[in-house]
């Protein structure tokens, strides 16, 4: 099955199939983009998509020795948590050889008149199960940061320095504002990491790790880095590439509220009035 879509985000027109082939990395962003796009395709389709996730490793793969799960049991574990979630039958392929996926990244979608592999704005738009929308906990901020990676975040990653992150941690979140700040980081278990997000007000983080569990419950955000693809990964957040300007965000209790709130309920209102149609 082929055919042409607009998504509900962006409003860009896209030709999809109900087969997805899909890149397995180590980035669990990465995992759960195709995730929702997977989902997106099936939506927009009304049908069933098939995704084959392909693995240049084994199914027992850690990256690093301390992790306290795999990397497809965290996919599993978090596609468990999607809206609709049995519309997307996940077939892992273990010690794959494909290489035009390896090279291009994915296969069964491109956006009309444009290269496969390019970024993907819109289609990677979806949602966890309504019944986990809660109420969060009171004054909880989750934060994760980039300097204690198990391999060095690209510098691109790095556009704050420790000094800013500090200030905006240690002097605006905590002292000056009184949020209970929860940090998060690769070797927090995929549980956890759920939990706390779900259950927090707001995210302050990089462009990377737990940021696509921050999108799929519509958290507000401030989200770091150097990059344009940061606005494709978080349309609900503010985002800055390079530290000019960020105190005038954070100095102020209601007016960082209030913006960071707004920016959010834009990308919130488009998605559930899609989901709310369909």
């Amino acid at each position: 099955m082929r055919a042409l879509r607009v998504d509900p985000i962006d409003n860009r027109t896209w030709e999809l199939s109900d087969h997805l082939e899909w890149k397995g990395t180590i980035g669990h962003g990465d995992s759960m983009m195709g995730l929702n796009v997977a989902h997106m395709m099936a939506s927009l389709l009304k049908t069933t998509v098939q995704m084959d996730v392909h693995w240049y490793h084994d199914k027992d793969y850690l990256f690093h020795p301390e992790d306290p799960e795999t990397i497809v049991e965290r996919f599993d574990y978090i596609h468990s948590m999607y809206h609709n979630s049995n519309t997307v039958k996940v077939n892992h392929i273990y010690n794959s050889t494909e290489e035009d996926v390896r090279n291009i990244r994915f296969r069964g979608f491109i956006e009309d008149n444009k290269k496969r592999g390019q970024v993907i704005n819109g289609l990677n738009s979806w949602i966890f199960r309504r019944d986990l929308f809660t109420p969060p906990e009171r004054n909880k901020i989750v934060i994760w940061k980039p300097f204690d990676n198990a391999t060095p975040a690209p510098k691109w990653k790095l556009s704050f320095s420790e000094k800013d992150w500090s200030k905006i941690v240690k002097h605006y979140l905590i002292r000056k504002h009184r949020y209970n700040v929860v940090e998060l980081s690769y070797r927090t278990p995929i549980r956890e990491v759920f939990y706390h997000i779900r259950t927090c007000n707001y995210v302050i983080c990089y462009d990377g790790m737990w940021h696509y569990i921050t999108r799929n419950f519509i958290k507000p955000s401030f989200v770091i880095g150097d990059q344009g693809v940061i606005e494709a990964h978080n349309p609900q957040a503010i985002t800055m590439k390079k530290p000019i300007g960020y105190e005038k965000l954070f100095k102020d209790y209601d007016k960082f509220i209030i913006e960071i709130e707004g920016k959010c309920d834009m990308y919130r209102q488009k998605m559930f009035r899609y989901l709310n149609e369909n």
